[in-house]
């Protein structure tokens, strides 16, 4: 009777368990329903205080509380509060960044959210620099695929940079980090430039673009634009440190310890073609070794500027083509052929210049620099090319046209494509050249090595 009574009672128990358990889920499931809505309009100090009782009470149960905490905790930390409070909110900023990681394991990035981490420790000032570089550098190290925002990857290196000034960073150590970081920017304008090769053909040939596609190409183009700022924010800040004569004697001083090591050589060499350091001897050294040790696409390519500093253009050329080759990624391809089209055009080979543009264009249709580069060849030849002065300023419509391909395919190069645009507009026949000579919405050929047909724009 009494072992009967017994079950009775554990039965009743776990009964009332179960439901207080359901309570508390229907609870948290309306509590965040209440935050989420708040959240949702931007009424972020509604939002706080629902929120916080989820993040308190059944931390476990969404992770949208993680999705959404960040933000709300941001506004407190800058709009509510006495000094005090403040701190508060900081602390706990860090504390639903940690506990996003301990109760949401599978659904959390480490590489991103750390680095968001970074971000926040820097922007509010809690601690000492040494203790968020060592937060940036776990992101980098443990998940850098996932470490990828544009800005917290600037503010890495701006952390790095400034413990170098301080004298707590080698100068060797700085360029090191400077070159991974490049290397990482470099990684995301590949996948942005693969996101974008697809859509940007498809648009170019007319065809309607989805709206799943049109929100690709909007983002694509967004993180686009922050990559060219922040990688240029990045050379600014490394340009003054990088120079010829401080980066000679760091390589010469290395060279012995590191003429076997194929990723020290190559980055050395690349950082000297970038600083233009390439008719110093260290360059031939560094580009020889690199070539014994890995004789990779990477390798072909300085030396094919190797080969271009001892004027020995041919070789260059067939180096650079050896180089297309070995590459099996088109954003590689794309670059190489955009070399060899910088090369034609040193050599006066305008036709051919604008063949490997149109051939890295072909391969990555993102390369906002190729149709810079092909603008620039018209608006070189506008004198040279046309029977008539009307013909020859006519040019430059199509070189204004192409210089705003540029911006249009690269969201970093708008405001200088448009620039040189607006610079080839000042140019063109004036409307009153136009109605004279009878001319409004007639089709010119221009012959030359241009070989394109002009339409003159109606009055």
């Amino acid at each position: 009777m009494k072992a009967k009574m017994s079950l009775v009672i554990l039965g009743l128990f776990a009964m009332v368990q179960l439901t207080n358990a359901q309570a508390n889920t229907d609870e948290c499931r309306t509590t965040l329903s209440i935050f989420s809505e708040h959240y949702k309009v931007k009424n972020y100090k509604a939002a706080f205080e629902p929120w916080k009782k989820v993040y308190t009470e059944c931390p476990d149960f969404h992770i949208a509380t993680y999705a959404y905490g960040p933000k709300i905790v941001e506004y407190m930390i800058e709009n509510e509060g006495s000094a005090a409070e403040k701190e508060g909110y900081k602390k706990l900023l860090m504390e639903v960044y940690e506990n996003r990681m301990k109760y949401f394991a599978s659904k959390t990035k480490i590489g991103d959210i750390k680095s968001k981490m970074g971000d926040a420790m820097m922007k509010h000032k809690m601690g000492a620099p040494d203790k968020v570089i060592a937060v940036y550098d776990e992101a980098f190290t443990k998940d850098r695929k996932n470490f990828k925002n544009p800005k917290s990857l600037y503010n890495y290196f701006d952390l790095y940079y400034k413990q170098h000034e301080a004298g707590k960073v080698s100068l060797e150590d700085l360029f090191t980090k400077y070159e991974e970081l490049s290397e990482k920017f470099e990684e995301e304008s590949k996948s942005l430039a693969g996101q974008l090769k697809t859509i940007l053909q498809k648009e170019d040939a007319g065809t309607p673009l989805t709206s799943k596609e049109k929100r690709t190409k909007k983002r694509a183009e967004t993180n686009v634009k922050a990559i060219g700022i922040f990688s240029g924010n990045l050379d600014a800040l490394i340009s003054a440190k990088a120079s010829c004569e401080n980066l000679v004697p760091l390589y010469q001083k290395n060279f012995d310890t590191n003429k076997t090591n194929a990723v020290w050589l190559r980055r050395a060499a690349s950082r000297m073609v970038k600083k233009e350091c390439t008719k110093d001897p260290m360059f031939f050294k560094l580009v020889e070794s690199l070539t014994a040790v890995d004789p990779s696409a990477g390798t072909l390519r300085l030396a094919g500027k190797l080969a271009e500093e001892q004027k020995k253009y041919d070789n260059a050329l067939e180096y650079y083509n050896q180089a297309v080759d070995m590459y099996e990624d088109s954003f590689d391809k794309a670059k190489i052929y955009l070399t060899i089209a910088n090369l034609a055009k040193k050599r006066g080979q305008k036709s051919k210049a604008r063949n490997y543009a149109n051939k890295a264009l072909a391969e990555d249709p993102s390369m906002g620099k190729a149709y810079l580069l092909i603008a620039t060849l018209y608006g070189s030849s506008a004198n040279q090319c046309g029977n008539s002065t009307f013909e020859k300023k006519s040019v430059y419509w199509l070189a204004a046209d192409t210089a705003r391909k540029a911006g249009r395919v690269d969201a970093s190069l708008r405001s200088r494509a448009n620039k040189l645009a607006n610079s080839y507009d000042a140019r063109v026949p004036s409307k009153s050249e136009i109605f004279n000579g009878g001319m409004a919405g007639k089709s010119l050929s221009i012959g030359c090595w241009i070989g394109r047909t002009i339409k003159v724009p109606n009055l």
